[in-house]
Order: C-alpha cells, then sequence, then structure tokens
C-alpha cells in the first residue's frame, strides 16, 4: 500500500479496469471456439447409453486391443461432425500415449 492508503495496483487512471493498456480499453474480441467438437457431460451419457443411442463405455473398452494400444489412461465422450465420438488415450508398455476415437453408437474406429 502507498503512504496515501490506495493500493499501488489501483490503476484509476485507466478506468479502474486493471488493465495495463494506453487506454484501458479491454479487448472485445471473442475467443475463438472449435464448434466441431463439444464435450459432453457424464449425465448426457449415461442418458444416451439408457436410450440405447450410443454403445455402454464397457463395450468399447472391450474393442480396444491393449496388446496393440496399451492401457486406456483417460475417456472422454465428444460431439464431432454430428456424431458422438469415444476419444480415448491409450499408454502402451514403451510409454508411447496415443489418442483414439470410436464412434460411440457404432463402435467403429474413427479419425478425428
Amino acid at each position: 500500500m502507498a503512504e496515501d492508503g490506495k493500493d499501488s495496483r489501483d490503476t484509476s487512471d485507466t478506468g479502474g479496469t486493471g488493465d495495463t493498456g494506453t487506454r484501458g480499453d479491454r479487448s472485445t474480441a471473442a475467443p475463438e471456439i472449435d464448434r466441431t467438437r463439444e464435450t459432453r457431460s457424464q449425465e448426457d451419457a449415461r442418458d444416451a447409453v439408457a436410450k440405447g443411442e450410443i454403445l455402454p463405455l464397457s463395450k468399447l473398452l472391450a474393442l480396444v486391443d491393449r496388446d496393440l494400444y496399451g492401457m486406456v489412461i483417460a475417456v472422454e465422450l465428444v460431439r464431432y461432425m454430428g456424431s458422438d465420438v469415444y476419444r480415448l488415450r491409450t499408454r502402451d508398455g514403451t510409454g508411447v500415449i496415443r489418442d483414439l476415437g470410436i464412434d460411440a453408437r457404432t463402435g467403429r474406429f474413427v479419425n478425428f
């Protein structure tokens, strides 16, 4: 704190925004969003499995050849190009990490 009782980080000359820009303006540009991929919630996944729209994760895990791809270390259900895709991350015995995509409805491997 400065002697006058104000926080030395106070930016009253820039409109109090905390921005260190020359005019105190904030950028209005929205962050770029990849609209081709969207992560689905766990509840969405459960509902879709219950409705028979997608395969349960246990069936998909059975499709992954552990000798070829290694152990599954992460799973995410994403909406990609209008389809639900399980994104699996695997690590083999030598430490190589791979990302696999499996169509959640058909169980077919996909590139994404």
